[in-house]
């Protein structure tokens, strides 16, 4: 069972004077098109073809144009699969997916991961550590969470060190 990302519908900004003119259309439609996309279609049925459709349709280079908005629908999407403590196999499908609708490198959606799972991390070891007393098995849990998030050892440590564990 797949879940609808957690993106709402926009409207689209209206043509300027100038812009009706010379029947152009408001760059920023191509992004919230993309979101409009995401929003209303079941990730598992959108494909790349459709977000370059988009951006051929608006004359923009949408990866190029909107890079921050791009991974920001990566974030978006991730945080709401941990706020569901859903973090899996079938959820890491939907990811690579996602990443490959969006056109991420591996290396910026390694960058997001990192980003986003330092605070899921972070917030899951405090309330580990919340009674004073971090188990084995607790450890093992984290250890695991970890993996799930992509976090290097780098970070996870870091964490850990910061927290007294």
């Amino acid at each position: 069972m797949t879940t609808q990302p957690p993106y709402q519908i926009v409207p689209l900004v209206n043509k300027s004077f100038l812009q009706s003119l010379f029947k152009q259309e408001p760059d920023e439609n191509a992004i919230i098109a993309v979101n409009n996309l995401l929003a209303t279609t079941p990730m598992e049925q959108i494909n790349r073809a459709m977000i370059l459709k988009i951006g051929v349709e608006y004359k923009v280079d949408i990866n190029k144009m909107f890079p921050l908005n791009m991974q920001e629908f990566y974030a978006a999407y991730l945080n709401f699969i941990l706020r569901k403590h859903q973090v899996g196999y079938e959820d890491d499908n939907s990811l690579q997916h996602l990443q490959g609708i969006l056109g991420l490198s591996n290396e910026k959606v390694q960058e997001l991961h990192e980003r986003v799972g330092k605070i899921w991390y972070e917030k899951a070891l405090k309330k580990c550590v919340k009674n004073g007393v971090f188990s084995h098995g607790e450890e093992k849990a984290m250890a695991n969470y970890a993996r799930n998030l992509r976090l290097p050892e780098k970070i996870t440590s870091t964490l850990r060190a910061e927290v007294g564990v």
